[in-house]
């Protein structure tokens, strides 16, 4: 079995160039934007190792083999298959992990303190931005507040936007942090369906809104509660074990709630906004439901926000055509940043919705986004996006002046769709 292990404390800084995989920690600088991204905890090369790894008499082990081989899975970075730590030993790698990304960027921005740092994560609590706030504070680097937003995988696409469209946030030092510890073990050491799919990702950005990234244009960020696929989640994600989540207050003036939710689905604080999954003793969705969910909503925002970026951004005159019609697609944009689990469901889903939405008969499938199987790691929930924006800046994929679509999407559910521009 391919197998490497990386130490959480002081991770590696080694890249595979040959299989042109992001084995541990890589950083990027793009105009005044730098990032770091990277993996921690078991490396498997294949979806075979990970399979590997599931004791014969697991209750439906080939049942969930055969679902894996058929959505597309594949390796990445995972936690040992005997591993139960605590749950504070938990926290504390992720903060371990978090404060050595955090420190990276300011030493890459010439910072010795941030004004805001923004975690963005679903398996985080309260605590892991409070111990990598101790941990540097240690080396003399102050972290003066930090926020969190807990919105599945749209919670990194959340926290740059909001950063950027926040008045109050222009010209100060921001900090988005995505940290994800999603591989099952973390919580329960008998939840193989969970490690097999997801993975250990993190990925950080520093910025200064309004100079080194500008939100240009886009819809509100969409909180709907899907009924349907219904992701429900172990107590360690639930808000009651988050930790001290502060005062209720209202949502940011860019979000908008779609249809009736629960009570206890939403809350706005004074530390972020926080999606409130159900409970379940493991962490299940429907997937099918889920993937029809997005499918009949991603595809219309898309081309709504994509109609108003070519209409205002170069003035054309589409003649009462919308771009459906033209054949205009996502495809068009010069980069496009997504969070994508892998590239067959998402494809899937964009054919489904365009399917069914006769409005956008040309809508099509670009090629360019889909990264986690060209990095090599498997899905990290809201690491996921960061993740890939790192590799695309390393590839020149993302070119400082030139707009790029960022779209996030979390079960639960909130969506986000952008054009944002790097300077």
């Amino acid at each position: 079995m391919a197998r490497r292990e990386f130490d959480f404390g002081n991770p590696s800084r080694e890249f595979d160039q040959r299989l042109d995989l992001l084995m541990s920690r890589e950083k990027a600088q793009v105009g005044g934007v730098s990032m770091v991204a990277g993996g921690f905890g078991d490396y498997y090369e294949s979806l075979e190792d990970v399979i590997a790894t599931i004791p014969h008499d697991y209750p439906d082990r080939e049942e969930l083999a055969a679902s894996l081989y058929g959505l597309g899975f594949g390796g990445g970075f995972k936690n040992s298959a005997d591993l139960s730590p605590t749950m504070s030993q938990f926290y504390e790698r992720m903060g371990l992990v978090g404060a050595g990304a955090v420190a990276d960027i300011m030493e890459m921005k010439g910072w010795d303190g941030i004004d805001l740092l923004i975690v963005g994560s679903s398996s985080a609590n309260i605590q892991v931005p409070k111990m990598i706030t101790y941990e540097l504070g240690k080396k003399s680097r102050t972290i003066d507040n930090f926020l969190m937003n807990a919105q599945a995988c749209n919670s990194s696409a959340s926290a740059i936007n909001d950063a950027c469209r926040d008045p109050q946030l222009s010209g100060k030092r921001v900090v988005v942090l995505s940290e994800e510890s999603l591989s099952g073990s973390a919580v329960d050491p008998t939840d193989f369906m969970t490690r097999s799919v997801f993975g250990n990702l993190y990925g950080g950005v520093g910025f200064v809104p309004g100079k080194d990234i500008v939100h240009i244009m886009g819809q509100n960020t969409m909180i709907e509660q899907d009924r349907e696929g219904v992701i429900r989640a172990p107590a360690a994600f639930r808000i009651e074990n988050k930790g001290d989540i502060g005062e209720p207050t209202t949502l940011p003036p860019w979000y908008q709630i779609v249809g009736d939710i629960d009570s206890d689905f939403l809350h706005a604080t004074s530390r972020g906004v926080f999606i409130n999954l159900p409970s379940a003793q493991k962490l299940t969705m429907n997937g099918r439901k889920t993937f029809n969910f997005f499918s009949s909503r991603v595809p219309s925002i898309e081309l709504a926000v994509l109609e108003e970026y070519y209409s205002q951004w170069f003035g054309k005159d589409f003649g009462g055509m919308n771009l459906g019609e033209l054949g205009v697609t996502v495809a068009h944009m010069p980069s496009f940043l997504v969070h994508s689990s892998k590239c067959m469901q998402v494809e899937r889903g964009r054919r489904k919705g365009a399917r069914e939405n006769a409005a956008y008969p040309n809508f099509k499938v670009p090629e360019s986004p889909w990264l986690m199987d060209k990095i090599g790691v498997n899905n990290a929930s809201a690491a996921t996006m960061l993740v890939n924006m790192t590799y695309m800046a390393q590839h020149n994929m993302i070119i400082p002046g030139i707009p790029f679509l960022m779209e996030g999407y979390g079960a639960g559910a909130a969506f986000s769709t952008n054009v944002m521009m790097i300077r």
